[in-house]
C-alpha cells in the first residue's frame, strides 16, 4: 500500500464519470455530483439512479426468499403430518432445514443492506461489506476495513449494484488482501478461477468446458458414487451417472449467471437510448425522468441466444426434476404413484413407502404386476420391492394365486448336451432372480424326471437348485470373504462351492442312433426354505421322494388351499453326433 494509506487497486472510471454526494437530484442536474472529498478517495462511476435502482431488486430477492422458506417449511410439515419420512426422507428434510436457515440469514443481511443504501451512497462507499457499518472516519473493529480501503470498497459496491459478479470477486479478493475478515472463508485460487469462468461473460467456450469437466469429475461424480454406495437402491437409478453428465451441459450453456455482458455507456432503462457521459435529467428519446431510482443503467444486456436459454432451462428445470423425481413418487398417493411407476418403472423407495399405507386390493394387484412384469421382461435387472410382495402374500392382502407368478417370474433354464465316456449327458442350468418371498422361503428348481424319445434317463445326485446355488456374485463374495471366516466355516463353504451348479440327466449312447432326438425334462418349482442355513453346514436342500418316486412336498411349501409346487417342464431337441 502507498504511504498515504490508500490501496493501489482503484477502479477505472469511465470518461466523464463523476461522483455524487447528494441524495437529491437537485444537487446536480445530471444525477451525479462533485468529486468525492478526501485524499485518495475515488468518485462513484455510476449514477445515483443506478445505485438506488438495486433497491427494487433487493426487495424482489427478499420476496423470493420468504416464498422459498414457506415452500420448504410446507413440504416438511406436510410430510411430517403424513408420516411419510423414511431414512431418505429425514435426510432430505434435514437438507431443507439447513436451506431454510441459510435463506433466513441471507434475508436478514439483504434487509440490512437495503436500509444502508442511503448511507453508503452519502459516504462514498465507506461501509463495511459485512456489517454495513460506516468506516468513513475509523476502521470497522470487527472486520478490519477502514477509510484507506475506499477505492476497493467503491469498486465492490458498484459491482454489486450493477450485478457484475466477476468484478465482485476481484474486489473482494483485493479487500481480503487488506485484512477484511468476512463471513465467507477465503476461496482457493483454483476454485476462484473456476467460479470466475462460470460467471464471467468474457470466458471462452474452451475454458468453460474445462471447468465443467473438472467440476463433474472432481466434485459431482465422487459425491454421486458415494451416495450410490451409501444408498444401495440408487444402484439401478440413472441419478449417479446422469448428474455428472448433466453438469458440463449446464455450465457450458450458461455463459453468465447474470445474463449481462459487462459495463458499457449509460442507457435509459425505459427505451435503451444511449446517454451522454453527463446524464441529463430526462431521456432525450422517451422523455423518461432519469433521476428516479433505477432509471439509468450502465450494464449491457447480453443477447439471449437460444443455447443460453436452453442452459438456463436445464439448470432450473431438468436438474431439480432429476433430484426430486424419486421423492415425488414416494410422496404421491398410492393410486397415482403406482400408475406413474407403470410408465417410468418402480422407483427405489416406492414399495417401502407402500408397505406403510392402506391399499385397496386393486392397488395391491397393480403393485405386484409392476414388479413381476419387470422381472419377466428383464430377469437380470435389479428389483427392490423391500419385501412388499412376500409380506402382502403372508398377510393375505395379496391373493395366493400370485404365488405361482412370484415363483416363476424371471426363471430361465438353459440346457447343454455332451458326451462323457460313452454316456450322453444333458446339463440343466437355471437362471433365477432374487426371491420375492419372505420368511426364509425361496423357489427351488427340482428335476423330477428326464426322457429321450420317451425312454427314461437317469437323473444325477443333485436334484434341486435355487438362486443362491447359481448366483455368480454370491459365489465370488464367498470366495473373497472366506479368509475372514473361522476354520469350520471355511471348510463348510469349500464343500458348498464344490457342489454342482447344474442338474444332470444321463443315458448310455449304446442303442441311440444318429439323428435328431427329443429330450423332455419334467421339473417343478418348489417354494420352500432357502439354502442359506445350509451354506454354513456345507450342503444344500435336496428334495425327498417316496417309494413310487413322487416328490414329498415339504411342510413349509404347504399352505391353505394348496401346495406351492409349480410345473416348469421343458423340451429340447438334440442331434447326434453332437455338433
Amino acid at each position: 500500500m502507498p504511504s498515504n494509506g490508500v490501496s493501489d487497486h482503484r477502479p477505472s472510471p469511465r470518461p466523464g464519470g463523476r461522483g455524487c454526494r447528494a441524495h437529491s437530484p437537485d444537487a446536480c442536474q445530471d444525477g451525479r455530483g462533485a468529486q468525492a472529498p478526501g485524499p485518495g478517495f475515488v468518485p462513484w462511476t455510476i449514477t445515483r439512479a443506478e445505485w438506488f435502482g438495486q433497491r427494487a431488486r433487493l426487495r424482489r430477492r427478499r420476496i423470493l426468499m420468504w416464498a422459498s422458506v414457506v415452500f420448504f417449511v410446507g413440504i416438511i410439515c406436510v410430510t411430517l403430518i403424513g408420516g411419510r419420512f423414511g431414512g431418505g426422507g429425514w435426510l432430505a428434510a434435514a437438507g431443507m432445514l439447513v436451506g431454510v436457515c441459510s435463506l433466513a440469514i441471507d434475508n436478514r443481511r439483504t434487509a440490512r443492506l437495503e436500509r444502508a443504501l442511503d448511507r453508503i451512497w452519502d459516504e462514498h462507499g465507506c461501509a463495511c461489506p459485512q456489517c454495513f457499518e460506516s468506516v468513513l472516519h475509523q476502521p470497522c473493529p470487527r472486520h478490519g476495513l477502514g477509510p484507506a480501503s475506499q477505492p476497493d470498497l467503491v469498486a465492490l459496491w458498484e459491482a454489486t449494484a450493477t450485478n457484475q459478479l466477476p468484478e465482485v470477486f476481484q474486489a473482494s479478493r483485493r479487500l481480503r488482501e487488506q485484512g477484511w475478515i468476512g463471513w465467507r472463508p477465503p476461496i482457493p485460487t483454483v476454485m476462484a478461477s473456476g467460479m470466475m469462468s462460470m460467471v464471467d461473460p468474457k470466458a471462452g467456450l474452451g475454458r468453460r468446458l474445462g471447468v465443467a469437466i473438472v467440476i463433474a469429475v472432481v466434485l459431482v461424480l465422487p459425491v454421486t458414487l458415494a451416495m450410490r454406495m451409501v444408498v444401495p437402491s440408487l444402484s439401478g437409478s440413472p441419478f449417479w451417472i446422469v448428474m455428472p453428465l448433466l453438469m458440463p451441459f449446464m455450465v457450458v450453456l450458461t455463459p453468465s449467471m447474470t445474463m449481462t455482458g459487462g459495463r458499457a455507456r449509460n442507457r435509459c432503462v425505459a427505451c435503451g437510448q444511449e446517454l451522454a457521459d453527463a446524464v441529463p435529467s430526462a431521456c432525450p428519446e422517451c422523455n423518461a425522468e432519469l433521476s428516479r431510482d433505477g432509471a439509468v443503467t450502465s450494464v449491457a444486456q447480453a443477447p439471449r441466444a437460444p443455447l443460453k436459454v436452453v442452459g438456463w432451462f436445464m439448470l432450473f428445470a431438468l436438474a431439480p426434476l432429476l433430484l426430486m423425481m424419486g421423492p415425488m413418487l414416494v410422496d404421491l398417493p398410492p393410486w397415482l404413484g403406482l400408475r406413474v411407476a407403470r410408465v417410468l418403472g418402480p422407483q427405489p423407495f416406492l414399495y417401502r413407502d407402500l408397505a406403510t399405507q392402506q391399499l385397496t386390493p386393486e392397488e395391491v394387484d397393480l403393485a405386484a404386476s409392476i414388479i413381476i412384469d419387470r422381472l419377466e421382461a428383464d430377469p437380470s435387472g435389479s428389483v427392490l420391492d423391500w419385501g412388499f410382495l412376500g409380506n402382502a402374500l403372508a398377510a393375505g392382502t395379496l391373493p395366493e394365486s400370485w404365488a405361482k407368478r412370484m415363483a416363476t417370474a424371471g426363471v430361465r433354464v438353459s440346457t447343454e448336451a455332451l458326451v462323457e465316456d460313452g454316456v450322453l449327458v444333458v446339463r440343466v442350468t437355471p437362471s433365477m432372480p432374487h426371491s420375492l418371498f419372505v420368511g426364509g422361503l425361496s423357489p427351488h428348481l427340482v428335476l423330477l424326471a428326464a426322457t429321450i424319445d420317451g425312454q427314461p434317463m437317469q437323473c444325477g445326485a443333485e436334484r434341486a437348485l435355487d438362486q443362491t446355488a447359481v448366483d455368480p456374485g454370491m459365489r465370488r463374495a464367498m470366495q473373497d470373504g472366506m479368509s475372514t471366516q473361522p476354520p469350520a466355516v471355511q471348510s463348510a463353504w469349500k464343500r458348498w462351492l464344490e457342489l454342482p451348479t447344474s442338474l444332470q440327466a444321463r443315458v448310455p449312447l449304446a442303442g441311440i442312433v444318429d439323428g435328431e432326438h427329443r429330450v423332455e425334462l419334467t421339473m417343478v418349482l418348489v417354494v420352500t426354505a432357502a439354502t442359506t442355513p445350509g451354506i454354513e453346514r456345507g450342503h444344500r436342500w435336496q428334495p425327498a421322494f417316496d417309494g413310487q418316486g413322487a416328490l414329498v412336498v415339504p411342510d413349509d411349501a404347504r399352505v391353505a388351499g394348496g401346495e406351492r409346487v409349480y410345473p416348469f417342464d421343458q423340451a429340447v431337441t438334440i442331434t447326434l453326433p453332437l455338433r
